[in-house]
């Protein structure tokens, strides 16, 4: 069974590290209120499919699970 990242899912960061546990995950569109608040704290979106192979690898692992 392959596992495939989508490019519609987004995960909150913070100077490239995550900001939330593996199993926190956005869906298109994100929520005005959430995006108010991560630009508050600094944060930032990013889509699953552009983050680098390490991170992509450790959701496609924790999936697994």
């Amino acid at each position: 069974m392959t596992l495939l990242l989508n490019e519609n899912d987004y995960v909150r960061i913070q100077n490239g590290k995550l900001v939330e546990g593996l199993g926190i995950i956005y869906a298109s569109p994100i929520d005005e209120e959430e995006l108010e608040n991560a630009i508050e704290c600094g944060d930032t979106f990013i889509r699953m499919t552009e983050l680098p192979k390490e991170l992509q690898d450790k959701y496609i692992n924790y999936k697994r699970k």
